[in-house]
């Protein structure tokens, strides 16, 4: 009977859970309410009794045992839950962890070799992997020892004729979900009980959540129930303790485990070598502990060092790279053959397409990971070409290759035939992602009561997806500085004092700040902070509903002017004038990829609405990846420099101005319609009082707290002192701010304050008052 069961009002979160298929009292109780009576009786796996009496003989008569588990986090945690057990027992065990470079995946007739010539095991268990090695099995066999195949991964036609313990390869056990270390749990539950093994529920909840399998039916209650350990520091090992603490993590959710506990586990495996992380979870030694775990948090350095670098690469190439008509993305590189599935998965993120990344190995051959959309079923593509692969695994949406330097491009252009006359029938493999949320809330729910009913819903994961949020609102927010005063991170302040934060949200304060209707799509969490918890709304990104342009002919003047000045500040850009039709433009570059189409003023905007603009993200900012994208807004919404590197073709619709050309740098890939030249209207003669003045009131009446645009700066100003020109009064703030006598922080929208600490200058070392004079 479970005692104080807990339950959801929120109609909004019960029409979730429904939407998962949750229906009934009986299936929302149970769902909200996991327990340790939910874990599933380990001998309902067919093989369990048989795999309990072999180990147990082999115990009593002495016999050794080795352990094989693959390199990854779910592996590592199953290597180490089955030695702690043989441990408890006083057995002799050796575990091995197979080196990526050295040994390759999995059990392998070189580590077969290796382990009889250094061990000759009695007892031989696989964890998380062993259901594909019909041959190794059988070598090992005949060498007169006896193997137990523990794993999680489809069963093939053929399997090893050893015991074998997989949810998938047989009927009898209920919970088809379990990951490699679950799998391992329970078969320590069956050999010493569930008292012993429970102990380590925190270990195998770490592995659950890392592995990505379906948080469901038992790994549902493994996965509660082993982050509730983890948050009451009820650690079963020393290690895991001592590791929590170094990384700071208090109370632990399962984005904390898939973000910052698992890459860091996977990195050795990655980049080095993945037993010091067994090593490291297994020793009693607090300096070995210590170096361990030192080495470990080094090879996760070099893990992003290595992403960053070859991201770089891989975007260069890109750039100067028409993909638009390619069904899949294809990268040969010099990379480390430890990051090719997330440097696969950045490119998927970044074009909504499946990609292939490919490195060549010291053999001479090459290794490809790949990462696939919805809709595009990766490892039935690759099974159609396996021929020419030295070998390859995986499933749906990802997959890993090898393959001889012969063959690569062939290979390459065969698949992406294949692919493309697939989605030529079938589009769906192209869709971008859904631009919406799944719940639309109010300030007023970031509160106690909504967050709690949200969190019994968690953990969140595969299968069991956190809701995503937004807030629609009109409101001309206020906005305040969050954290170190140059920080780019904001506080946005509503009725409902609810704490709403934007991480870099600096360059989006006026939209925030403006009177238009705005999504602000938003994650709900607690945040934890010296043992108390407050709700919270991070804000991830902002729309404007049915973006309108709406920009004064003096705000124009103002922004206009203000961009002269910068581009008298930065290097001059080169811009294409074309000469087709804005209708044909717009549809024949939608057939491209990494297009984006720029619209600042009301009439551009008419014109476009009688365009087909089917293969285009509608938005009122730059979109996070690089999606066909038409952006409407006023120029001073979006960064023209962040344009120009991110997309292949820049198309503005509006008249540009020197100035404007100026901004985009030097890359030759913007084109417009019309060009001209502006030059402000400045009384020049009336530099130094002018400045004088803007001085003055930013001394004695500005502050530096909120935020707001840069328009409303210098009407402010304009109405204090209104014989200046607006013009001038952007000059001055320019200048002022080139010269360090004021700090203008600019991003979206500016906060202004004197610097105390400038020198003494005179106003003609400014560069803008010197090209003005």
């Amino acid at each position: 009977m479970v005692k104080n069961i807990k339950t959801i009002k929120d109609s909004r979160l019960i029409s979730w859970l429904n939407n998962l298929g949750i229906k009934t009292r009986e299936e929302m109780r149970d769902f909200l309410n996991p327990t340790l009576s939910m874990l599933h009786d380990p001998f309902l796996f067919e093989n369990m009794s048989r795999c309990c009496e072999v180990i147990s003989s082999a115990l009593k008569e002495g016999k050794k045992f080795a352990i094989v588990g693959d390199y990854d986090c779910d592996g590592i945690c199953a290597s180490t839950v089955l030695y702690q057990y043989f441990e408890s027992q006083h057995a002799t065990c050796k575990v091995y962890i197979p080196n990526r470079f050295e040994d390759g995946y999995g059990l392998n007739m070189g580590l077969v070799d290796d382990i009889m010539q250094n061990y000759a095991p009695d007892v031989l268990i696989t964890v998380d992997l062993g259901i594909s090695c019909v041959e190794e099995v059988k070598r090992l066999k005949e060498l007169g020892v006896q193997v137990i195949v523990t794993d999680h991964h489809e069963p093939q036609e053929v399997l090893p004729d050893c015991l074998i313990l997989d949810p998938k390869a047989e009927n009898g056990y209920p919970c088809k979900y379990l990951c490699g270390a679950g799998v391992a749990f329970k078969l320590v539950s069956a050999l010493a009980g569930a008292e012993f093994a429970n102990k380590y529920l925190d270990l195998i909840a770490i592995a659950t959540i890392g592995d990505i399998v379906p948080l469901l039916d038992e790994n549902r209650a493994i996965s509660k129930i082993g982050l509730e350990k983890l948050s009451n520091k009820n650690f079963c090992l020393e290690s895991l303790k001592f590791m929590f603490e170094k990384f700071e993590l208090g109370h632990i959710e399962s984005s904390d485990i898939y973000l910052k506990v698992v890459p860091k586990i996977n990195s050795s495996g990655r980049m080095d070598d993945a037993k010091k992380v067994f090593d490291f979870l297994n020793t009693n030694n607090a300096k070995e502990r210590n170096d361990l775990l030192a080495s470990i948090v080094a090879d996760n350095e070099l893990r992003l060092t290595e992403i960053q670098k070859s991201m770089d690469i891989i975007e260069d190439e890109l750039d100067n790279t028409d993909v638009s008509g390619d069904s899949i993305i294809c990268i040969k590189g010099n990379f480390h053959q430890g990051i090719l599935g997330i440097l696969a998965s950045r490119i998927l993120g970044d074009y909504h397409k499946s990609a292939l990344v490919f490195a060549k190995t010291e053999s001479g051959t090459y290794k490809a990971s790949g990462r696939g959309v919805d809709g595009v079923d990766l490892h039935a593509l690759v099974l159609r070409h396996g021929d020419k692969c030295l070998h390859f695994g995986g499933h749906k949406l990802a997959v890993g290759l090898e393959i001889d330097e012969k063959l690569v491009d062939g290979f390459i252009g065969d698949i992406k035939a294949d692919l493309a006359e697939k989605l030529a029938k079938d589009c769906s493999g192209l869709a971008p992602a859904t631009d919406d949320a799944d719940i639309t809330i109010g300030f007023e729910d970031v509160n106690q009561q909504f967050l709690s009913e949200l969190s019994l819903i968690g953990p969140f994961g595969f299968s069991n997806p956190k809701p995503t949020f937004k807030i629609i609102t009109s409101d001309q927010l206020r906005i305040s500085q969050l954290g170190a005063k140059n920080s780019a991170h904001i506080k946005i302040n509503n009725a409902f004092n609810s704490n709403v934060v934007y991480f870099f949200g600096k360059q989006n304060i006026e939209m925030l700040t403006s009177k238009a209707t705005k999504e602000l799509f938003v994650d709900l969490d607690f945040n934890y902070y010296k043992g108390k918890s407050q709700p919270q709304a991070i804000v991830r990104r902002v729309k404007l509903l049915q973006p309108r342009i709406n920009i004064s002919d003096q705000n124009n003047l103002i922004l206009r002017t203000y961009l002269f000045c910068a581009n008298i500040l930065n290097k001059n850009g080169d811009v294409q004038e074309i000469k087709t039709s804005l209708k044909d433009a717009v549809e024949d570059w939608s057939k491209q990829n990494g297009v984006a189409i720029i619209a600042t003023t009301q009439e551009a905007q008419v014109a476009l609405e009688t365009c087909n603009t089917n293969g285009y993200v509608l938005s009122s900012i730059i979109p996070s990846d690089k999606s066909n994208v038409i952006v409407l807004s006023p120029r001073y919404l979006f960064d023209f420099k962040q344009l120009k590197k991110k997309y292949q073709k820049v198309l503005v619709l509006d008249e540009l101005s020197k100035e404007e050309i100026g901004c985009f740098g030097e890359k030759n890939n913007v084109f417009c319609y019309k060009t001209s030249n502006f030059v402000p209207d400045i009384d020049i003669s009336r530099a130094r009082g002018n400045c004088a003045n803007v001085y003055t009131a930013i001394a004695k009446q500005m502050t530096d707290g909120e935020y707001m645009s840069f328009c409303d700066l210098v009407c402010g100003l304009n109405k204090m002192f209104p014989f200046i020109s607006m013009p001038d009064i952007t000059v001055s703030l320019m200048a002022l701010n080139e010269l360090g006598v004021i700090n203008l922080e600019i991003g979206g929208a500016v906060r202004v304050s004197v610097n105390l600490n400038s020198e003494k200058k005179d106003l003609f070392e400014s560069k803008i008052l010197s090209q003005l004079r």
